[in-house]
């Protein structure tokens, strides 16, 4: 596997050990056999793991027999960059990967062993995976292939490919082949006609190279378990840490069992209070059963030890985490929960308002006071939320009209859902498919910043086309200028009869579908098209001028700017793993995208600003203010029924077991909950709707749970702490009698 160097600017040049408790120094000493440490929020365990790796570089240990696991591009990144930085002028520091890099390098390095000409494998992505589902669906459909009621009669939807995905994922985490899985699935007809597709969609990846996410990690246990492969494995690392253990699946489990079993060196760290991703396939009952699955060599259990010390808020806020962990299922009798607060003192505050945009401009007044009141800086502030795309566009838009710099992860929000790129998207659309441009559309794309028609000009040009129209065929009454102007679009000459200064905008939309059908039919991939509407665009030039300044009109550029870069990734990164792909495909693609911040990873983040995410992407930052927003009841806990068509939660490893019951789900939520308010080190705000409709939102149960009073705000915000909202007041004062 290639060694992995960190280059770093102006590195500080301390290479002193840090300073420990009792309990991470038991844990940095531990050497030889398993061990299993319970970390609660704020405990130091990212210092721990990186001060037992450095002991053993220091004691002699090569670097490269040190191996990390992490779960997330960004905390693999930071354990190196620590771990360089406690190590420097002692060469290369051990590697620190995620587990999917780790599976995609093992993976690559068997492959050139055993057929050296082969291609290397390649990642698919989640949107590019369920494409490439509905393509194999709809060849099912092409061939007559015989599925099961009512599966044949929605073969071609995506809502079809989605549980389709989502059962074969969960085949691959639990180690199933399509023979097992057809094994255990029993006279299941849906789940029997899914294992039969299984095996056709991982021959169709074959045949490409291509792996997704989960046949990644159960690929790679397999070939970890195969006797040559594991003992060269084992000969090579001779001891292995494993960060944020609570997020394992059964696979990954399966190839740390196949890297470091039978009473090897191992050392995991988690917390089964922040198991948050079970949606992903991962399962609290990993940490549960870790001391039984990975014994020492005399056969007892592996030991446990538990940090206890909070370093990162005070008494207040480690109070109230504690009485919302108190509601979460035990695990290894609870040691980890006992934390002894050495952070500075802190606040919690839990506020409800009326409707929910009356929420967000409070949580932006909230912001701007810390900013200029107590001279926060906007990096230290961060607001999280159950649902990005529930939650995410409507703080975004009210935090940038009260000037509160936002900065947010491009795959936040899925690029569908991005209002800046529908003109682009639409444009693409039309030029693959003519009759998608339909009227409706036309007048989208005439008055979006694409074109940047004026609706008087439109009207003027609808006029003109009616009076044409009229002296074409004086019988007929003419049609709508709705209408008028898609035909015009469609047959331009019409429109060398009306005024230059009229019909330039739709002039410029007929220029814009032609030229980007030329590209198109000459050979040109998406981006070449996507490109071509792009810089052919006025829009384009407009958001260069804007971006760069501090009106609100440059942050809506820098916005748009920023949306349309992530959209530009995407196609590259598209045509990279598919290649040929073309338009349509491309378009079901991005569609596809419905679940934002699908990996763990901080992607595209914006200008510095306060960080706007969701509560899951939240774990492992800290911030000095967090405001949890919009903990309502309903959505937060989400206790709907999760089961679905083909019911994938389902699937066990030997066939069909119960669902999760109402309990379980409720554990979900509030450990996710929990995870949200341990992210603050000074101050935490929880805020909810309160409607007072009989039908209006509800705040959720979870806020009853942190043992201080709701103060309920009733108005809202009299005056936005910014220059134009100065501005009005003084006016409003002046013109007062």
């Amino acid at each position: 596997m290639p060694v992995r160097y960190l280059l770093r600017r102006d590195a500080p040049r301390s290479t002193a050990p840090l300073q420990l408790d009792q309990d991470q120094e038991r844990v940095a000493a531990h050497a030889g056999g398993p061990l299993l440490v319970l970390a609660g929020p704020g405990t130091g365990k990212t210092a721990t793991l990186v001060e037992a790796v450095a002991r053993r570089v220091e004691a002699g240990a090569a670097p490269d027999s040190l191996l990390l696991l992490t779960f997330s591009r960004r905390a693999a990144g930071e354990l190196r960059e620590r771990l360089a930085l406690r190590l420097a002028g002692r060469g290369t520091a051990p590697a620190a990967w995620t587990f999917h890099s780790f599976c995609l390098a093992l993976l690559t390095e068997e492959r050139a062993r055993s057929a050296p000409g082969d291609p290397r494998p390649r990642l698919l992505s989640g949107p590019d995976q369920e494409a490439v589902i509905r393509e194999l669906l709809r060849g099912d459909l092409a061939d007559g292939r015989a599925w099961p009621p009512p599966l044949g009669a929605v073969l071609d939807t995506r809502g079809l490919a989605d549980e389709v995905r989502a059962l074969v994922a969960r085949a691959q985490l639990l180690g199933l082949s399509p023979a097992e899985f057809a094994d255990v699935a029993g006279d299941r007809a849906d789940w029997q006609a899914v294992a039969r597709f299984y095996e056709q969609y991982l021959v169709n990846l074959e045949s490409q190279s291509l792996l997704d996410y989960a046949e990644l990690v159960a690929r790679a246990a397999s070939t970890a378990h195969r006797p040559d492969v594991r003992e060269r494995l084992r000969a090579r690392f001779a001891a292995v840490w494993v960060d944020e253990y609570q997020d394992t699946d059964p696979a990954q489990e399966s190839l740390l069992r196949a890297l470091a079993g039978n009473g090897r060196d191992v050392t995991v760290v988690g917390d089964p209070d922040q198991a948050i991703y079970a949606f992903r396939g991962a399962s609290v009952a990993g940490i549960s059963r870790f001391p039984d699955a990975f014994r020492t060599v005399s056969g007892a259990p592996a030991p446990v030890a538990a940090l206890r010390t909070c370093r990162r808020a005070g008494p207040e806020l480690v109070a109230a985490s504690r009485l919302v962990a108190a509601r979460l299922p035990a695990g290894h009798g609870g040691a980890h929960r006992d934390l002894v607060p050495a952070g500075q003192s802190g606040s919690l505050q839990v506020v409800t308002l009326p409707t929910e945009a009356a929420e967000a401009e409070w949580i932006a007044d909230r912001l701007r006071r810390a900013h200029l009141d107590d001279g926060m800086d906007w990096s230290r502030m961060a607001v999280l939320v159950r649902s990005g795309v529930a939650s995410i566009p409507l703080l975004r838009r009210v935090f940038g009209s009260m000037g509160v710099p936002v900065e947010v992860a491009r795959d936040e929000i899925p690029l569908s859902a991005e209002p800046a790129l529908t003109p682009l998207l639409s444009v693409l659309r039309c030029v693959a498919d003519p009759s998608q441009l339909t009227v409706e559309r036309v007048r989208e794309l005439l008055l979006s910043p694409l074109i940047g028609a004026d609706p008087a000009e439109l009207r003027r040009l609808g006029r003109t086309l009616r009076a044409l129209a009229r002296q074409r065929d004086p019988v007929l009454p003419p049609p709508g200028s709705a209408q008028l102007l898609h035909d015009a679009v469609i047959a331009p000459a019409v429109l060398a009869d009306a005024p230059p200064g009229d019909s330039a905008a739709t002039l410029r939309l007929v220029s814009l579908l032609e030229g980007a059908r030329r590209v198109l039919d000459a050979g040109g991939t998406p981006a070449d098209v996507l490109w071509f509407v792009w810089d052919s665009s006025l829009w384009r030039h407009r958001l260069l001028e804007l971006s760069g300044g501090l009106s609100r009109d440059a942050r809506a550029a820098d916005r748009d700017l920023d949306a349309v870069v992530a959209l530009f990734d995407a196609v590259e990164r598209t045509q990279q793993q598919r290649v040929g792909i073309g338009v349509r495909a491309l378009l079901e693609t991005i569609a596809a995208q419905q679940i934002p911040a699908g990996s763990q990873d901080e992607a595209g983040l914006t200008r510095p600003g306060v960080r706007l995410l969701t509560a899951h992407r939240s774990k492992g930052l800290e911030w000095d203010l967090v405001v949890v927003a919009h903990v309502q009841e309903g959505a937060w806990p989400d206790l709907r029924a999760r089961g679905s068509l083909l019911d994938p939660e389902e699937l066990g490893p030997q066939g069909a077991q119960p669902p999760a019951d109402l309990r379980a789900v409720l554990a979900d939520e509030r450990r996710l909950f929990y995870v949200g308010c341990t992210r603050a080190r000074r101050e935490l705000v929880v805020t909810a709707v309160a409607g007072v409709d009989e039908d209006a939102e509800r705040p959720s149960r979870f806020l009853d749970e942190l043992g201080v009073r709701p103060v309920a705000v009733t108005g809202r915000v009299s005056r936005p702490r910014t220059l134009a909202g100065l501005v009005a007041a003084l006016r409003c004062e002046a013109v007062d009698p």
